[in-house]
């Protein structure tokens, strides 16, 4: 049945209307994205909104919407369609083993304008062939499998809700560049689809950026940008790194410590310097809930972590801003007072911030002498070689 539905983006060519295309206008709400779901799940090809362009979804194990796909596209060889999934978990369906980059990856930019490619091994490509038939070979490009989360809610919700191995290409005709926004697509191509969904300007109104990600074991950093996007290599380098995050009051006294001491234990692990950790994609920082910008650690503090082979010689306090929040991969506080402020500040960490000491808080030792210095750093470095086991195991 076709629905009547005024599109903003339609209006702007006055020629276009729900009257003159084939498919469905899909109202970009859940009813609209409950019916992109179900016509996916009849092999019918849906043009969906992402937070980059839009695209033409469609179930790539059916063989007739992967014909007409390729028709309208005018593909020939492999394709090298991209599967999306509406929830990160849903990838390792088709992966199965993923490295440690990879997942973090995964965790980071997904949802998100990044497309991951996964390097298959042997086993997994069998394994990939088996599941899709023909159509594995859609996939395949190179021994790689490119997958994605689009960030957009209502095509998460049509993907999931398909309950098929849906890929999406980039809509716009054979040769052309996918498009921003529904009214840049020419007449001919959206009657030639079944279903549409029209939700205004795309968030970035650009390409996604892909990342290839190695097999787990594989030498190297494990990851590599084969197209930037969306996101720059330097964001997507930063992605790759694990931080550990430590945070107190004022960031002068129990939180650089603790980074100075766990520094040297991670260093130590690796048989490397503590100013070489980026080598292992690893940073460790510290930062303060009231912190000022720029303040060194107090002298007591700096002495206390060379009998831990710590050196806080070069530090300098830094607030811990919502981005240091957003980017760190596990957050230590010091007090649950510490904890409770950064969760007020952004509630979507709480899953990664913890309390340092599960079983008490830190307290400050500002003020004091060198003896309770010493007695708290002794303290941390029993915490941190706790934390670190838990983070291998």
């Amino acid at each position: 049945m076709r629905r009547d539905y005024t599109y903003p983006c339609l209006n702007q060519r006055p020629e276009m209307n729900a009257s003159t295309l084939a498919g469905e206008l899909l109202t970009p709400d859940r009813a609209g994205a409950a019916r992109a779901a179900a016509l996916l799940a009849q092999g019918k090809l849906v043009v969906l909104p992402s937070e980059t362009v839009y695209g033409i979804a469609f179930d790539v194990t059916d063989e007739a919407a992967r014909s007409r796909v390729r028709s309208l596209k005018r593909l020939s060889g492999p394709a090298g369609f991209v599967l999306h999934v509406g929830h990160p978990a849903e990838a390792e369906r088709f992966v199965g083993d993923i490295s440690t980059i990879g997942r973090r990856f995964m965790q980071k930019a997904w949802p998100g304008p990044v497309a991951l490619s996964f390097v298959l091994n042997d086993a997994q490509a069998v394994a990939l062939r088996n599941e899709f038939g023909a159509a594995a070979e859609d996939l395949l490009v190179d021994g790689t499998l490119t997958i994605r989360c689009p960030e957009h809610h209502l095509t998460q919700v049509a993907l999931s809700d398909s309950r098929r191995p849906i890929a999406i290409i980039g809509a716009a005709p054979a040769g052309h560049a996918a498009v921003a926004e529904i009214s840049a697509l020419p007449e001919d191509f959206l009657r030639a689809v079944d279903g549409m969904m029209d939700d205004g300007p795309t968030k970035y109104r650009r390409a996604s950026t892909l990342v290839r990600i190695d097999p787990p074991g594989a030498t190297g950093p494990g990851y590599r940008v084969e197209r930037a996007g969306v996101l720059d290599e330097r964001i997507v380098h930063r992605m790759a790194e694990r931080l550990i995050l430590f945070v107190c009051s004022g960031n002068t006294c129990r939180s650089p410590m603790a980074a100075a001491i766990a520094s040297k234990s991670l260093a130590d692990e690796f048989g490397i310097r503590s100013d070489e950790l980026a080598s292992k994609q690893i940073v460790v920082q510290s930062a303060g809930t009231h912190a000022a910008k720029g303040m060194r650690a107090t002298r007591e503090a700096v002495e206390a972590v060379q009998a831990f082979g710590g050196d806080l010689s070069a530090h300098q306090s830094q607030p811990a801003t919502l981005d240091l929040l957003r980017r760190a991969d596990v957050i230590y506080t010091m007090t649950e007072s510490h904890r409770d402020e950064l969760l007020t500040a952004m509630p979507g960490v709480a899953k990664k911030t913890h309390r340092l000491d599960p079983d008490g808080d830190i307290d400050d030792p500002i003020g004091a002498g060198p003896a309770v210095y010493r007695a708290v750093a002794t303290r941390l470095s029993e915490l941190i070689k706790r934390r670190l086991h838990e983070m291998k195991s």
